[in-house]
């Protein structure tokens, strides 16, 4: 059904003489992106598309990142080798939609795209999915993340919600339903568009990343069971104890053909314990996992430098 509902977005984006009552955009980018910081470093080639359609007051958006690069640390673990993944994302929405600041929903391209030139309202809710493929030593965690998503902006404000999982609900939420890896995320971004060629956006995200369950062996672990009052998977895998959690603030500034970003905050064995144990116990949904909620929180710390292109 998701599939079939983003065939629908772009054809009428690129669809001509469909009505005059409807009215269409888009633009494409190409970008090269430089990430540094304690859990990630690699280097990105990426080509982009996003689009618009407006009928009426009902309005589509829609976006699709592909890209390619060379990794050297990727969840904090060290893996050097060649990396690729795409993004696509779509949302359903009212107002009169027309200047391309769904693109702030990427979560590969930092480039926001913005036309001064149009003034607009959007209220949308929809949906995504995305994968990345990693060098064999950290292939395990190449699942499928499904995203909701939610964006409503104001001529040059917007404001967008995006919440990743890899559950999967039909072809909606379109995760491989593994239960590991990057397994839950949070992200909140507000962008302000001084014109095209500055605009700025500043953003809170939350990220929990575990390991494979072991759901051959009883759930008896006694790390986070509470003095073995609750059930607590083993864990599997060639990174089977690679968890964290972080919580950080960023900022980014893109100024002309450059885009510069940067994410500031905690991780912490405990916060990730928090949530996850609040989810598994009120739900009874599974046990927990052996968070070390022992470990001292540290630092999370990443920037990012991005050059790009557009079609604008």
């Amino acid at each position: 059904m998701g599939h079939q509902f983003l065939k629908i977005i772009f054809f009428l984006i690129v669809s001509k003489g469909f009505t005059q009552n409807l009215n269409y955009d888009g633009a494409v980018t190409l970008d090269v992106k430089i990430t540094l910081g304690n859990q990630n470093r690699f280097c990105q080639l990426g080509i982009s598309a996003f689009g618009i359609s407006n009928y009426h007051k009902i309005a589509l958006e829609g976006g699709i990142s592909v890209y390619t690069g060379y990794l050297f640390k990727k969840h904090s673990l060290h893996s050097k080798g060649f990396i690729g993944g795409y993004d696509v994302f779509y949302l359903l929405g009212y107002g009169q939609n027309n200047n391309l600041l769904g693109s702030s929903l990427s979560q590969y391209n930092n480039v926001i795209l913005y036309d001064h030139q149009h003034r607009n309202a959007f209220y949308g809710i929809g949906f995504g999915f995305e994968k990345q493929f990693l060098p064999a030593y950290l292939d395990e965690f190449e699942q499928r993340i499904g995203r909701f998503m939610m964006r409503f902006a104001s001529n040059h404000h917007s404001l967008g919600f995006s919440f990743k999982n890899d559950f999967k609900i039909g072809g909606l939420f379109y995760g491989d339903a593994t239960d590991f890896g990057a397994t839950g995320s949070l992200y909140i971004n507000y962008s302000n568009a001084k014109s095209s060629e500055e605009i700025h956006q500043v953003g809170f995200a939350l990220e929990l990343f575990t390991p494979q369950p072991d759901y051959g062996r009883i759930a008896n672990h006694q790390m986070n069971s509470d003095d073995g009052r609750k059930n607590v998977w083993h864990t599997i895998g060639l990174h089977k104890n690679t968890f964290y959690a972080n919580s950080y603030l960023s900022y980014k500034l893109q100024q002309n053909s450059m885009v510069y970003q940067l994410n500031t905050g905690v991780e912490s064995h405990k916060l990730g314990a928090y949530i996850q144990n609040k989810l598994h116990d009120g739900f009874g949904l599974n046990p927990r996992y052996p968070w070390n909620v022992a470990q001292n929180n540290g630092v999370y710390l990443q920037g990012e430098v991005q050059t790009f292109i557009n079609s604008l």
